[in-house]
């Protein structure tokens, strides 16, 4: 297209280069002709680049900006070259958890490295991820420290949501939710900037099947008489609203919900494909919420 414009300036430059070096070559000679010939195909052609380059430049330089490496994974421009920081900072909070017990063995280094695998990073993603892992490790910064870095890099909520829960995955992979990470996964919700009571949430959701674990949460009766008062309690927070929030807030907060974890948006924000997988299990949540909700209030639609 850039080339279909700079051929029309060149169109119209002809006719006009032509009438110009007849009036100046008359009037000045055949030197102050040719200046004008110049000048007269120069302008147009100068004109319609701008032309192209205000209202189809960004357009193009968004294409040129995604490459494809040799290794077949591609390099994006825009929120997509947050990427590897988006990474690297998720992998450090992974080491500080693998390592909330003040001590790190080659069982926890290999379950960090599955866990990688099973998020399905490509290679490259992989080996950035190991050695952010392996720096965190001799790092004296906390969970918390990457986690506000996450945040002053302005990743959206979306995106910091879906590292606490790879982090949870972390924590219970070997089965048992130790009183460290439970410690830092607290203070991840703050840190992260992430709802008051996620962890609760999320606490439930991950250890309701183990009875030492779910009568310690029982035992917590702030928590207790909150969710025996209102069945639903988890659902409201799950869309972020209140149990006393009409019909049409509760529409409402759905929708923005599903809007922002689409795949499309997430990508935009620079979400790594890998991770998509795990924005789907937030939005499954998210719909077993409202549907749980719209039975029990009984709206249709």
């Amino acid at each position: 297209m850039k080339k279909t414009f700079v051929n029309l300036g060149m169109i119209i430059a002809l006719p006009i280069s032509i009438g110009a070096y007849k009036t100046a070559a008359k009037e000045w000679g055949w030197g102050a002709g040719i200046i004008s010939v110049i000048l007269a195909l120069a302008l147009p052609i100068i004109t319609f680049h701008l032309w192209y380059e205000a209202f189809f430049g960004n357009s193009d330089k968004t294409k040129k900006s995604s490459t494809t490496k040799k290794d077949g994974t591609q390099e994006t421009g825009g929120a997509n070259r947050y990427q590897p920081t988006y990474l690297r900072l998720l992998s450090s909070m992974i080491a500080k958890i693998a390592k909330a017990d003040g001590r790190i063995d080659a069982s926890e280094i290999k379950m960090a490295e599955k866990i990688f695998d099973k998020l399905g990073f490509t290679q490259a993603q992989k080996d950035l991820c190991i050695h952010a892992f392996y720096d965190a490790l001799t790092k004296s910064y906390s969970a918390c420290d990457y986690a506000l870095q996450m945040v002053s890099y302005w990743f959206s909520y979306e995106m910091r949501t879906i590292a606490y829960d790879v982090l949870w995955d972390v924590a219970c992979a070997d089965g048992i939710l130790a009183a460290e990470e439970k410690t830092i996964l607290k203070e991840l919700e703050v840190c992260l900037k992430l709802a008051s009571g996620t962890y609760d949430r999320y606490y439930k959701q991950r250890v309701r099947h183990s009875q030492s674990h779910e009568s310690a949460f029982k035992n917590n009766q702030k928590h207790s008489d909150r969710y025996r008062s209102d069945p639903l309690a988890h659902e409201y927070e799950e869309l972020g609203c209140s149990s006393t929030a009409t019909n049409e807030e509760l529409r409402r907060a759905y929708r923005n919900l599903a809007k922002k974890l689409h795949p499309d948006i997430l990508r935009a924000q620079g979400m790594p494909e890998a991770l998509m997988g795990k924005a789907n299990e937030c939005m499954a949540r998210i719909n077993a919420a409202w549907d749980k909700i719209k039975k029990a209030r009984g709206i249709k639609n």
